[in-house]
């Protein structure tokens, strides 16, 4: 045989070889959580490993280690699934999941996977739970009451439902305006680039829009802050009219750092902000909204469908939108007075 050849086999031999042992090389799968907010109440990795390995796997939550599984866990299994329960992690908070597969032997690195998530509340489970302030006759929660500065739920519209949302929306983009900024209601575009449509509660989709929203807000309400908020039979409102806002790449629409509870006027009895995220994170790039929790400020959740609530008085902003476009709504929640 030509030594051409020869070495030409033994290079597509060697391929082959190698090929083949990365393919049986152990590996880990992140099963859940799968998206940058997640309801579940557990993490799962599947663990796939050749037969004559043995392997160890770390589980860690923001840099700590918080489960070691050694080579006996996976003794005479090729292929493990390890579901683990995080109940107890704080809900309304970006952690952090990752899982590193070694070599039990070695100590040598085979995989690390990684996933950046927010672990949100359920907004059907919060649903079925019990409060102590039924038909908005709240007392003022005691100094052992730990209210959080934002909270976030999920599954509060259905699929359809974002989609009928949507497509609202794009029917009237002809009508979206500049918005304005402080008490005498000036566009500044050095301050805030958005394009906002104020819309009534009519009947059909808005009304299912505003009637949701409503339960939403006196929901957390009740479970965090207890704020009294309007009955919906009273004089005094319990809402603004809600705001569907756009911002555009095209000039980097932005809101710089605010409150949204005003000096006077309707604005002065804000207590409670809501924005309703239309737009999946894979649809643009920047247009965070941050809160700012004392000296640092943290990104709210970006999943499609997702609500993000807080006390009006807490400063918050949208970074600059770098591609793409955001879409969101936004509603004020007041009251007859002040903060009580």
């Amino acid at each position: 045989m030509p030594l051409l050849q020869f070495l030409l086999l033994v290079l597509l031999f060697s391929s082959s070889l190698a090929k083949r042992k990365k393919r049986h090389r152990p590996s880990i799968v992140l099963d859940s959580p799968n998206g940058n907010a997640t309801t579940s109440t557990t993490i799962a990795f599947t663990v796939n490993k050749r037969l004559s390995t043995s392997i160890k796997v770390h589980f860690l939550l923001n840099g700590n280690l918080i489960k070691a599984f050694d080579s006996t866990y996976f003794h005479n299994r090729n292929k493990r699934l390890i579901s683990m329960d995080i109940s107890n992690i704080p809900r309304q908070n970006k952690h952090n999941v990752s899982v590193i597969l070694l070599n039990a032997k070695t100590n040598k690195v085979y995989q690390t996977v990684t996933k950046e998530t927010w672990f949100v509340d359920d907004y059907k489970t919060l649903l079925h739970q019990q409060f102590t302030c039924p038909n908005n006759t709240c007392q003022r929660p005691n100094n052992n009451f730990a209210a959080p500065f934002y909270a976030s739920v999920l599954n509060v519209f259905s699929a359809l439902e974002l989609e009928n949302i949507r497509n609202l929306t794009r029917s009237k983009r002809d009508l979206y305006t500049d918005t304005t900024v402080g008490e005498i209601e000036s566009v500044n575009n050095n301050y805030r680039r958005t394009k906002k449509l104020i819309a009534a509660n009519t009947p059909g989709l808005m009304h299912t829009i505003y009637t949701t929203l409503e339960n939403v807000a006196r929901t957390l309400n009740e479970k965090y802050w207890r704020f009294h908020i309007s009955a919906l039979n009273t004089t005094c409102r319990s809402h603004e009219s809600l705001q569907f806002l756009l911002y555009n790449s095209n000039n980097q629409g932005f809101y710089d750092w605010h409150m949204d509870r005003g000096i006077s006027g309707s604005s002065s009895k804000r207590k409670l902000s809501m924005t309703v995220q239309l737009t999946d994170s894979n649809e643009y790039t920047g247009g965070a909204l941050e809160i700012m929790t004392g000296r640092d400020h943290v990104s709210m959740p970006r999943q499609a469908g997702i609500v993000s609530i807080f006390p009006s008085y807490m400063l918050h902003r949208v970074s600059p939108v770098l591609s793409g476009s955001r879409e969101a709504i936004v509603l004020w929640f007041t009251g007859c007075e002040g903060y009580t």
